[in-house]
């Protein structure tokens, strides 16, 4: 049975500034990979001017099957010593966690594909209708996350959980991090 919504919370891995990974997300970066929406087109982020300028939206109400839709381009190498220049996307994990205590489920695992993950625009990029889980009741939270990887920099962190909570809205100015790195549904 399909509910007739689910509150979704989105976390982006490109609000995750965490310490060990907050390379990847620079003022060249952070409109190349990230969580643009869900199924019909809820949009969790749109492109911005500015890293300063970047805006989040959380806790959108969809219903089930949702379709994860994502901006996916090569990294540019702009970290003090590296090589400048494109580096492609080597892998892309898809997961949910039901709340309140639910643990990360991985929906997909793209572990180096024979093509380039490089598009222009949002895609689906998992497939459509992707994540589809039956008997939970409507109003129950979720957390979505994508991890990305170019075989040296992630944009988190897959062992870890996440313990803040997570605002509607989210900017970099506004405290926007979180482990691990999601979108509240």
């Amino acid at each position: 049975m399909k509910i007739s919504s689910f509150k979704a919370a989105i976390l982006s891995f490109a609000i995750a500034t965490i310490s060990a990974w907050s390379c990847w997300f620079t003022s060249s970066n952070f409109n190349a990979t990230y969580i643009a929406g869900v199924n019909n087109f809820f949009a969790h982020y749109t492109e911005a001017i500015s890293i300063d300028n970047a805006t989040y939206h959380n806790g959108q109400t969809v219903a089930m099957p949702i379709t994860v839709f994502v901006k996916v381009s090569p990294r540019f190498g702009d970290e003090d010593g590296e090589v400048a220049g494109a580096k492609e996307i080597t892998r892309a994990v898809l997961q949910y966690k039901i709340l309140p205590s639910g643990s990360w489920v991985t929906v997909k695992d793209i572990d180096n594909p024979d093509w380039s993950m490089n598009f222009d625009h949002h895609v689906a990029l998992f497939g459509r209708n992707i994540i589809n889980i039956s008997n939970v009741s409507a109003g129950t939270e979720m957390l979505i996350r994508v991890y990305l990887s170019d075989g040296t920099y992630e944009t988190g962190d897959l062992n870890t959980d996440i313990s803040s909570s997570v605002p509607n809205t989210a900017t970099l100015s506004s405290g926007g991090t979180y482990e691990g790195g999601a979108l509240r549904t």
